[in-house]
């Protein structure tokens, strides 16, 4: 379950939005062969729980029990062999969306410019200011004042962390846990927790929690550079939706992980290349999309 932000270009954003639905459904597709454990553990169950006859053959039995076990999503095809089938979106990207939500105000317009203000999220955030919208037109967005605002908060962090840390060398999980192997992930974690920095920041509480999901090596940027990314990360959102096509920096999965993650630099070169090739007049809305 992860929230994640998409900017929607064009007109019509929940149009846009529609084919990328988990919960469309789409005309029955092989989704993969059924194996023989799959068979195995079909009738194992049938056969122990059930009382099936094990004088029957899969293909009795499933015709009987098909429905119950899995919908009778599995089928034989022309050559006799059983497939999976399915009906699940294969281009599904959300269960729900809404226009803000937990980033709602994400854009600041220019003075006297009009834009259209969503809704909150689950814990009633507030835009941080005034002229604060979720979907206006290019030309009306004041892209320089939402960069010198994450500049002002980057310092600000940027200081306050090393004034905690210290001279302290951070902790790089990657390093440990190549350093424990790929079967002893419970000794890295552990490492890491133990590191000096860990128990320091889990003191404080701006910072317990900055770093479950996030590298901590990214603090050992110069101040100048981790200032200059967040400024150019702060238009950015995690996947965009142009012409019928979703890109995006990485796979979301559950609880905000990410697979296939693409280098924060590279999806905002990316990024901002798409958005400077834009005509003034396109409209942009962001949305707070679930899966």
């Amino acid at each position: 379950m992860s929230h994640f932000t998409v900017l929607v270009i064009g007109n019509d954003p929940e149009t846009q939005l529609e084919p990328f639905s988990e919960n469309l459904r789409v005309p029955a597709y092989v989704q993969g062969d059924v194996s023989d454990e799959d068979k195995k553990r079909f009738l194992d169950h049938y056969q122990k729980e059930e009382g099936v006859s094990p004088d029957l053959t899969f293909d009795e039995v499933y015709a009987i029990h098909g429905e119950d076990w899995n919908d009778g999503t599995w089928r034989k095809n022309e050559q006799g062999f059983w497939q999976e089938y399915s009906t699940y979106n294969p281009n599904s990207k959300w269960d729900w969306y809404s226009l803000g939500g937990r980033w709602m105000g994400f854009f600041k317009l220019k003075e006297g410019a009009v834009g259209e203000l969503g809704r909150s999220g689950t814990f009633g955030n507030k835009p941080d200011g005034v002229g604060m919208v979720d979907a206006a037109r290019k030309c009306d967005i004041d892209f320089e004042a939402i960069r010198n605002k994450a500049g002002q908060e980057a310092a600000e962090y940027y200081d306050r962390f090393w004034k905690l840390v210290g001279d302290q060398p951070l902790p790089n999980w990657n390093e440990i846990r190549e350093r424990h192997g790929e079967g002893n992930i419970d000794a890295a974690r552990k490492e890491y927790g133990n590191h000096p920095v860990t128990q320091i920041l889990k003191t404080d509480e701006d910072f317990r929690f900055a770093f479950i999901n996030e590298d901590i090596m990214r603090m050992a940027e110069t101040r100048g550079d981790y200032i200059e990314n967040e400024r150019r990360s702060s238009i950015v959102t995690f996947a965009v939706l142009h012409n019928g096509k979703w890109f995006e920096k990485g796979s979301m999965g559950w609880w905000g992980m990410v697979s296939d993650e693409k280098d924060q630099n590279e999806w905002n070169n990316q990024f901002y290349e798409l958005l400077e090739s834009l005509p003034d007049d396109t409209q942009l809305s962001v949305y707070d999309c679930h899966i």
